[in-house]
């Protein structure tokens, strides 16, 4: 709303998590409310990015393996075990947030490095959640540039 009351909305593309998608009608009937329109983006996955980064680690551990210097097993392992501490020890959190966080520590690389190394390879997989994304971003930088 404040980037609306001073005609700022078109200065900003909102980049939001996953499980925001439920505010884009309220965010475009704000905009709406002061005479512009907003177009946000939501980074894939229906929850936090953590929550997706670790699904997708595990769903395509054979491909992140090599990316993350572990043999296959052993990512298998180390994922399992962590995720079976990650839900002993999770009471309102996203276990899969804690878990990340956890083998992020455990392979001495950092949480942002791991998203880095995910979004980069799933940006590349068509179709996915992450080159869809891209594609949006992309759109939405060139619809800017034209202004």
């Amino acid at each position: 709303r404040t980037l609306g009351k001073f005609r700022r909305l078109d200065d900003f593309l909102p980049v939001l998590d996953g499980d925001s998608r439920h505010l884009e009608n309220l965010l475009k009937s704000a905009a709406a409310d002061y005479g512009q329109s907003v177009q946000p983006l939501f980074l894939p996955g229906a929850g936090p990015p953590e929550a997706w980064i670790w699904q997708t680690l595990d769903q395509r551990r054979d491909d992140y393996a090599p990316l993350l210097g572990i043999a296959p097993a052993d990512l298998e392992q180390r994922m399992r075990a962590i995720y079976r501490m990650a839900q002993g020890a999770v009471q309102s959190s996203s276990p899969d947030k804690v878990a990340l966080d956890a083998f992020a520590d455990e392979i001495n690389r950092s949480v942002p490095e791991i998203a880095r190394i995910v979004g980069r390879h799933e940006a590349g997989r068509t179709p996915g959640a992450a080159s869809a994304f891209l594609t949006q971003l992309e759109e939405q930088v060139m619809a800017w540039r034209q202004r």
